[in-house]
Protein backbone atom coordinates (compact mmCIF):
# COMPACT_ATOMS: atom_id res chain seq x y z
CA UNK A 1 0.00 0.00 0.00
CA UNK A 2 1.79 3.01 -1.41
CA UNK A 3 1.77 6.41 0.71
CA UNK A 4 -1.23 8.24 -0.45
CA UNK A 5 -3.71 5.51 0.20
CA UNK A 6 -2.62 5.39 3.23
CA UNK A 7 -3.53 8.80 3.86
CA UNK A 8 -7.05 8.23 2.08
CA UNK A 9 -7.27 5.44 4.57
CA UNK A 10 -6.44 7.86 7.50
CA UNK A 11 -9.02 10.27 6.01
CA UNK A 12 -11.71 7.74 6.23
CA UNK A 13 -11.28 6.40 9.39
CA UNK A 14 -10.32 9.91 11.05
CA UNK A 15 -12.64 12.37 8.91
CA UNK A 16 -12.12 15.16 11.14
CA UNK A 17 -7.95 15.21 10.39
CA UNK A 18 -6.67 18.18 8.06
CA UNK A 19 -4.21 16.64 5.64
CA UNK A 20 -1.35 18.35 7.11
CA UNK A 21 -1.68 16.39 10.50
CA UNK A 22 -2.09 13.32 8.25
CA UNK A 23 1.26 13.53 6.71
CA UNK A 24 2.59 13.41 9.89
CA UNK A 25 1.05 10.42 10.51
CA UNK A 26 2.25 8.81 7.78
CA UNK A 27 5.83 9.39 8.95
CA UNK A 28 5.45 6.80 11.92
CA UNK A 29 2.83 4.79 10.26
CA UNK A 30 3.55 1.52 7.87
CA UNK A 31 1.20 -0.66 5.81
CA UNK A 32 1.66 -4.17 6.83
CA UNK A 33 0.08 -7.76 5.39
CA UNK A 34 -0.26 -10.24 8.49
CA UNK A 35 -1.28 -14.51 8.13
CA UNK A 36 -4.35 -15.53 10.07
CA UNK A 37 -3.10 -16.45 13.77
CA UNK A 38 -0.86 -13.40 14.02
CA UNK A 39 -0.19 -12.26 17.28
CA UNK A 40 -0.19 -8.14 17.24
CA UNK A 41 0.24 -7.43 20.64
CA UNK A 42 0.90 -10.21 23.24
CA UNK A 43 -0.01 -10.86 26.82
CA UNK A 44 2.43 -10.06 29.64
CA UNK A 45 4.77 -7.41 26.90
CA UNK A 46 5.15 -4.12 26.38
CA UNK A 47 3.71 -2.65 22.92
CA UNK A 48 4.03 0.59 21.42
CA UNK A 49 1.81 -0.09 18.07
CA UNK A 50 -1.80 0.47 17.70
CA UNK A 51 -3.09 -0.71 14.33
CA UNK A 52 -6.13 0.53 11.92
CA UNK A 53 -7.67 -2.61 10.20
CA UNK A 54 -7.77 -2.16 6.81
CA UNK A 55 -9.06 -5.95 5.95
CA UNK A 56 -9.33 -8.62 8.05
CA UNK A 57 -10.67 -8.48 11.76
CA UNK A 58 -9.02 -9.74 14.96
CA UNK A 59 -9.83 -10.65 18.93
CA UNK A 60 -8.49 -9.90 21.47
CA UNK A 61 -8.32 -12.56 24.58
CA UNK A 62 -6.55 -13.61 27.65
CA UNK A 63 -6.23 -16.56 29.95
CA UNK A 64 -7.99 -17.55 32.95
CA UNK A 65 -7.81 -20.91 34.78
CA UNK A 66 -5.43 -21.99 31.73
CA UNK A 67 -8.93 -20.76 29.29
CA UNK A 68 -8.89 -18.44 26.66
CA UNK A 69 -11.50 -15.62 26.94
CA UNK A 70 -12.37 -13.63 24.30
CA UNK A 71 -12.66 -9.98 24.77
CA UNK A 72 -13.62 -8.54 21.84
CA UNK A 73 -13.27 -8.23 17.83
CA UNK A 74 -12.21 -5.45 15.56
CA UNK A 75 -12.86 -5.76 11.44
CA UNK A 76 -12.37 -3.05 9.07
CA UNK A 77 -11.73 0.57 9.64
CA UNK A 78 -11.64 -0.42 12.99
CA UNK A 79 -8.52 0.35 15.53
CA UNK A 80 -7.03 -2.17 17.44
CA UNK A 81 -5.04 -1.90 20.52
CA UNK A 82 -5.10 -1.74 23.93
CA UNK A 83 -5.26 0.96 26.59
CA UNK A 84 -1.83 -0.30 28.51
CA UNK A 85 0.04 -1.03 25.39
CA UNK A 86 -1.34 2.53 24.05
CA UNK A 87 0.60 4.36 26.83
CA UNK A 88 3.70 1.61 26.99
CA UNK A 89 2.29 -0.68 30.00
CA UNK A 90 2.53 -4.56 29.86
CA UNK A 91 -0.78 -5.55 28.21
CA UNK A 92 -3.12 -7.97 30.17
CA UNK A 93 -4.43 -9.15 26.54
CA UNK A 94 -3.49 -10.44 23.23
CA UNK A 95 -4.62 -9.85 20.09
CA UNK A 96 -4.17 -12.08 17.29
CA UNK A 97 -5.42 -11.99 13.59
CA UNK A 98 -8.37 -13.93 12.76
CA UNK A 99 -7.41 -13.94 8.85
CA UNK A 100 -5.02 -12.80 6.73
CA UNK A 101 -5.32 -9.09 7.54
CA UNK A 102 -3.79 -5.92 5.99
CA UNK A 103 -3.53 -3.52 8.54
CA UNK A 104 -1.82 0.07 9.13
CA UNK A 105 1.01 0.05 12.31
CA UNK A 106 0.87 3.41 13.56
CA UNK A 107 3.51 4.02 16.30
CA UNK A 108 1.90 5.42 19.08
CA UNK A 109 5.10 5.86 21.44
CA UNK A 110 5.61 9.00 18.89
CA UNK A 111 1.70 9.70 18.70
CA UNK A 112 1.64 10.18 22.35
CA UNK A 113 5.33 12.62 21.97
CA UNK A 114 3.07 14.43 19.33
CA UNK A 115 0.04 15.23 21.45
CA UNK A 116 1.72 17.80 23.61
CA UNK A 117 2.95 19.80 20.10
CA UNK A 118 -0.42 19.36 18.08
CA UNK A 119 -3.96 19.77 20.05
CA UNK A 120 -5.60 18.15 16.80
CA UNK A 121 -3.46 15.06 18.00
CA UNK A 122 -4.23 15.54 21.72
CA UNK A 123 -8.25 15.65 20.57
CA UNK A 124 -7.43 12.06 18.62
CA UNK A 125 -5.81 10.08 21.48
CA UNK A 126 -8.87 11.33 23.91
CA UNK A 127 -11.05 10.29 20.81
CA UNK A 128 -9.42 7.19 20.48
CA UNK A 129 -9.65 6.36 24.52
CA UNK A 130 -13.17 7.49 24.34
CA UNK A 131 -14.19 5.28 21.69
CA UNK A 132 -12.70 2.35 23.55
CA UNK A 133 -14.00 3.24 26.49
CA UNK A 134 -17.85 2.74 24.54
CA UNK A 135 -17.06 0.02 22.66
CA UNK A 136 -16.09 -2.11 26.33
CA UNK A 137 -18.93 -0.78 27.72
CA UNK A 138 -21.10 -1.84 24.75
CA UNK A 139 -19.57 -5.47 25.30
CA UNK A 140 -20.06 -4.94 29.70
CA UNK A 141 -23.87 -4.16 28.98
CA UNK A 142 -24.18 -6.94 26.42
CA UNK A 143 -23.15 -9.69 28.99
CA UNK A 144 -25.16 -8.37 30.90
CA UNK A 145 -28.10 -9.82 29.41
CA UNK A 146 -29.59 -13.68 29.43
CA UNK A 147 -27.67 -15.82 27.28
CA UNK A 148 -29.92 -15.76 24.54
CA UNK A 149 -30.34 -12.29 24.58
CA UNK A 150 -26.52 -11.71 24.08
CA UNK A 151 -26.69 -13.33 21.20
CA UNK A 152 -29.73 -12.24 19.33
CA UNK A 153 -28.21 -8.66 19.99
CA UNK A 154 -24.76 -9.84 18.63
CA UNK A 155 -26.24 -11.23 15.54
CA UNK A 156 -28.21 -8.21 15.01
CA UNK A 157 -25.75 -5.19 15.44
CA UNK A 158 -23.29 -7.49 13.69
CA UNK A 159 -24.46 -10.13 11.03
CA UNK A 160 -21.81 -10.31 8.83
CA UNK A 161 -18.97 -10.77 11.58
CA UNK A 162 -20.70 -14.76 12.34
CA UNK A 163 -19.56 -15.77 8.94
CA UNK A 164 -16.43 -14.84 10.16
CA UNK A 165 -15.80 -15.92 13.39
CA UNK A 166 -15.54 -19.16 14.53
CA UNK A 167 -18.25 -21.01 17.54
CA UNK A 168 -15.39 -21.01 19.95
CA UNK A 169 -14.97 -17.56 19.71
CA UNK A 170 -18.29 -16.19 19.80
CA UNK A 171 -19.26 -18.26 22.58
CA UNK A 172 -16.20 -17.22 24.74
CA UNK A 173 -16.88 -13.11 24.13
CA UNK A 174 -20.97 -13.92 24.81
CA UNK A 175 -19.46 -15.25 28.21
CA UNK A 176 -21.11 -18.57 27.82
CA UNK A 177 -20.51 -22.57 26.35
CA UNK A 178 -20.17 -23.67 23.02
CA UNK A 179 -22.65 -26.23 24.02
CA UNK A 180 -25.46 -23.37 25.44
CA UNK A 181 -24.72 -21.61 22.00
CA UNK A 182 -25.40 -24.78 20.22
CA UNK A 183 -28.97 -24.83 21.46
CA UNK A 184 -29.98 -21.31 21.01
CA UNK A 185 -28.53 -21.27 17.89
CA UNK A 186 -30.81 -24.60 17.33
CA UNK A 187 -33.87 -23.23 18.69
CA UNK A 188 -33.77 -25.14 21.72
CA UNK A 189 -32.90 -23.07 24.28
CA UNK A 190 -35.70 -20.32 25.12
Amino acid sequence: MIRQEIHQFFKKVFSNLEDQIIEQLLDFSESVKLKKGTKIIKEGERHNFMYLIISGCVKSYYFNDDKEICIWFAFENEIATTIKTFYGEISNETIVTLEDSQLIKINTKILRNLENKEITISHLITNIAVQHALFLEKSMYLRSLRSKDRYITFVDKNPSYLSRLSLTDVASFLGITKETLSRIRSGKLI
